[in-house]
């Protein structure tokens, strides 16, 4: 993917030009379009703000090229850092009415991830960036049982990447 990224200082960044970015919904189909096909999906800390991560998901798979990579950064923290987990503590209903914040936090965890995107892509890679453990005992007597898997590795993960490929449509 050298067409498209160059290593400066020992960083990752974008070509010039190389990469359009788009500021609209993905699920529309003038805007997949528009797209035509991907060779390379990237986000970061973007994945835990969508609303429907199933249909962007679904529409980003649609718009990959054959042998197109998806890479993404998933930060699954409560955006209120100081408490990683205090998000998965609420109902539905308080979370949704009263306490979301208003660039939404969907509050899906490693597993719901995993789900969505073997649903769509038929190789995909997931790496744990980053676990919160101590602040995951901390917080676990007052966690929601839908958010917990009764795994401390799992349910303590705090940021992954995700590596996806060969689209399954």
């Amino acid at each position: 993917y050298e067409q498209y990224l160059r290593k400066t200082d020992g960083h990752i960044v974008p070509r010039a030009g190389a990469m359009p970015l788009i500021n609209d919904d993905i699920r529309r189909s003038a805007v997949q379009e528009q797209v035509g096909p991907a060779d390379l999906v990237v986000s970061s800390s973007v994945y835990e703000h969508l609303d429907d991560v199933d249909g962007v998901t679904h529409a980003l798979a649609a718009v990959t090229a054959p042998g197109g990579l998806h890479i993404h950064f998933v930060d699954l923290r409560d955006h209120f850092f100081k408490y990683p987990f205090e998000m998965l503590t609420y109902s539905d209903s308080a979370w949704k009415h009263w306490l979301n914040p208003s660039s939404n936090h969907n509050r899906f965890r490693f597993n719901d991830y995993k789900q969505v995107f073997e649903r769509w892509f038929d190789d995909v890679e997931f790496t744990v960036l980053s676990r919160e453990p101590e602040a995951f005992a901390q917080a676990r007597p007052r966690i929601r049982p839908e958010f917990l898997t009764g795994d401390p590795a799992i349910d303590s993960v705090t940021s992954i990447r995700v590596l996806a490929r060969r689209p399954s449509q």
